[in-house]
């Protein structure tokens, strides 16, 4: 609610009356800011400072002290973003301590997706991606009836193909719709004429010069910006009435969420009005740990259909990404895009990510077998790293191992040597 009247209180109680409910477990969207910090820049400018201390490479130095400079700012900056519009909340103190069914997967972090900021935003001009993805979705937009009253745009990130939309078909209100407060406070920023530096970092540069560059964050249709409204929200449990919007528009988000693609559709589906159009855009790179949910686009056609949609247009189209000049690697995805309209409503479904004894924290933890498999785990993991004493040697404690599992040897040795790998592999995090 804070950002929608920030950005425009004279609309605000009428989006509420119209649009949105936000059930009390909304609150706890603030907990990404605790769960999944910025810290983490400060944490990566440590690092590289201790290494500059190791090298005795002039060049590996300047690399190093550019790194660490660029983290530097970049948190300094992103902390100042956050603490201007919540004072309160990126001290720990102020973690909710019932955190409902609230989830933030463990990769969504604050920073996850300061790359694309550059590319929304920023003054490198050596890739069209936002002028392609505009016109992409233009050819999907083309044959919905005008005008469009209400459209939200669900995993908006900072607004750029939102905003872009918004502008070039005259949709009458947009509800740009994500859940990290980041993101959005960018937008802000960009929707009021403000500009913002922050530092590109590359992940793969090929010089000293592409290691990280100093880029200004602007948007230069700032000032054409009406009926357009930020709104921090998690997907799982949308601020939004029931049938009220005439289109929703998925870009690039369906295939990362952790929710099975019935549960997208039902979601989906409770909001659009009937005949509403679902529009989506982006790749199909779906990672779900169960093979079901690895959908092609045949699948997602038959999907919408058993889900109260029908689909009237589809069609692949290759485009590049996050591509800048700072990067020695140049990234294409083909998006999948497609038009369905709601033909009929369906039943509500469960979102919940977390199990009922998180939720409700005086339920019994059930000994599930996936949890007896994890007790056999750690007890392995603990028995073998807290005998370690800086005497042993591997092949000293690969026979106590082998000893007190009643394993052969060579069974004991695969084991031991899985984790170990295992514990380095962890160990050689990358900076990004």
């Amino acid at each position: 609610k804070n950002i929608i009247k920030k950005w425009n209180e004279n609309n605000f109680q009428e989006l509420l009356k119209k649009f949105l409910d936000f059930p009390e477990k909304n609150k706890n969207i603030f907990s990404i800011i605790n769960q999944n910090g910025y810290e983490e820049n400060d944490e990566i400018s440590q690092i590289i400072e201790e290494k500059q201390k190791i090298t005795n490479s002039p060049l590996t130095k300047q690399r190093l002290k550019q790194l660490s400079e660029a983290f530097a700012y970049n948190e300094k900056k992103m902390s100042e973003i956050l603490n201007d519009f919540f004072p309160n909340l990126t001290n720990a103190q102020e973690i909710p301590k019932n955190i409902h069914d609230f989830y933030v997967p463990s990769q969504q972090t604050l920073a996850l997706y300061l790359e694309n900021i550059f590319r929304d935003f920023g003054d490198d001009t050596s890739s069209n991606e936002n002028e392609l993805s505009l016109e992409i979705c233009k050819k999907l937009f083309k044959n919905l009836p005008q005008p469009i009253e209400s459209m939200a745009v669900l995993g908006v990130g900072a607004c750029r193909l939102a905003l872009d939309l918004h502008l070039n078909l005259s949709i009458q209100k947009t509800l740009a719709i994500d859940f990290n407060p980041l993101l959005l406070m960018i937008a802000l920023k960009m929707m009021s004429g403000k500009n913002l530096k922050l530092y590109e970092i590359s992940s793969f540069p090929l010089s000293l010069d592409d290691v990280c560059r100093e880029r200004i964050l602007s948007y230069q249709h700032y000032k054409k910006i009406s009926g357009f409204f930020p709104i921090l929200a998690d997907f799982q449990h949308l601020p939004l009435k029931n049938e009220t919007l005439d289109v929703v528009l998925t870009p690039w988000i369906i295939d990362i969420l952790p929710l099975s693609f019935n549960q997208v559709s039902a979601i989906i589906n409770r909001v659009l009005k009937k005949g509403g159009f679902w529009i989506n855009h982006g790749p199909l790179g779906f990672m779900h740990a169960d093979p079901l949910e690895q959908l092609t686009s045949q699948e997602i056609k038959e999907k919408l259909s058993q889900n109260g949609f029908e689909v009237s247009e589809d069609f692949v189209e290759p485009l590049p990404y996050l591509q800048s000049e700072i990067k020695s690697q140049k990234r294409y995805e083909k998006t999948y895009n497609f038009v369905a309209r709601k033909k009929s409503s369906i039943p509500e479904v469960a979102t919940s990510l977390l199990p009922d004894w998180l939720c409700n924290r005086d339920l019994p933890i059930p000994l599930s077998s996936e949890l007896k498999q994890q007790q056999i785990i750690a007890k392995t993991y603990a028995d073998v790293f807290c005998s370690l004493n800086g005497t042993t040697s591997y092949n000293q404690l690969l026979e106590l191992f082998s000893k007190h599992y009643k394993m052969p040897l060579d069974q004991a040795d695969q084991t031991l040597l899985h984790l170990f790998t295992k514990f380095l592999d962890s160990q050689k995090r990358t900076l990004k």
